[in-house]
């Protein structure tokens, strides 16, 4: 009795270290990693690999290390053996370009659904499309365009599958151009990866903005003709560069997050706080304030706001716990 005592199996020991070792080698790209679909679907061989430990395992270390090995060798043969045989893996990392021609294109509307990968967009040059794509990712890219005048175009990536469990897959990336020549209403839904975007040189009609936890740096494009900003902020950070000379309306339904406005030198602005939360909105000096109501609630102009006809409305429809700063 005082020797089964002492005894300790050698079972998770073994198992653990041969764990690490193919953490390791698949870390290191020896190893396909992208089998662990095939593998994820043997954990079964887990219950029955405790369950020979505990029946026979424990008469000797010897037997439960035996147990541990015969467990990581079986893993580490499906992963070398599942490319060959064909059976189901997780995707790998994929470097894929997606393009829609302006063709007839009057006019177009540009959907992106981005996800953790960091994202650049620009306006592309010498160039007869009207989105030019390069994405290196590792789930399932859904591109989908239609029309012919009034074109519509959407982008948007879906992981279902793919295990992150090795942290192999590095450098995965959007580089997203899009046409200047084509009027666009853009939207933008970004999750937890950065967003940089030089949209100077675009035709913006409208541009809607929802944000997650990553932040988001975009510079936007001078017009003679209005539009319109609707952004919807997380726990990230956004930063907006407004243009100068160009009449435009800016709605923020603000999260915990900050949000940062730069406004061009000599530009006339109104900001109408409509809904006070536990944020702070926080102005330049010299300007106005028209009205107050609750809290932060209220009305601020610059000076010249009421007689310029190229002037920038900040509408806060909702004011989070974040913070709101106009430069």
């Amino acid at each position: 009795m005082d020797s089964s005592r002492r005894y300790r199996s050698l079972f998770w020991p073994v198992v653990l270290i041969g764990i690490g070792v193919i953490w390791l080698l698949g870390a290191l790209g020896l190893l396909p990693v992208n089998s662990l679909a095939t593998l994820a679907r043997l954990w079964p061989l887990i219950l029955i690999a405790i369950g020979l430990d505990l029946l026979v395992g424990r008469r000797s270390p010897a037997i439960g290390g035996l147990i541990g090995l015969l467990v990581v060798g079986i893993a580490a043969a499906v992963l070398l053996a599942a490319p060959a045989l064909r059976l189901p893996q997780s995707p790998g990392v994929r470097l894929d370009r997606y393009t829609e021609p302006v063709g007839q294109a009057a006019s177009a509307t540009v959907s992106l659904h981005l996800g953790s990968s960091p994202t650049t967009l620009s306006a592309l040059r010498d160039s007869g499309n009207l989105v030019d794509a390069e994405i290196r990712h590792v789930g399932a890219i859904h591109f989908r365009a239609s029309g012919d005048r009034e074109k519509t175009i959407s982008l948007d990536e879906t992981n279902e599958g793919v295990n992150f469990m090795f942290g192999v897959f590095e450098n995965l990336y959007w580089k997203v151009g899009l046409s200047p020549a084509v009027p666009l209403t853009l939207n933008l839904n970004s999750g937890s990866g950065s967003v940089d975007g030089d949209l100077k040189s675009l035709k913006l009609v409208k541009l809607s903005l929802d944000t997650g936890s990553g932040s988001m740096n975009l510079t936007l494009p001078e017009s003679v003709q209005a539009y319109t900003v609707d952004a919807a902020t997380g726990s990230g950070s956004i930063d907006l560069a407004l243009p100068a000379s160009t009449p435009l309306a800016l709605r923020l339904d603000t999260g915990s997050g900050s949000v940062n406005v730069r406004l061009a030198p000599g530009t006339e602005a109104r900001i109408e706080v409509q809904h006070s939360g536990s944020g702070s909105v926080n102005l330049p000096s010299g300007w106005t304030q028209v009205s107050r109501g609750q809290g932060d609630e209220g009305v601020w102009e610059t000076q010249g706001y009421a007689q310029s006809t190229h002037r920038v409305l900040i509408q806060i429809a909702d004011l989070g716990s974040g913070s709101i700063t106009v430069r």
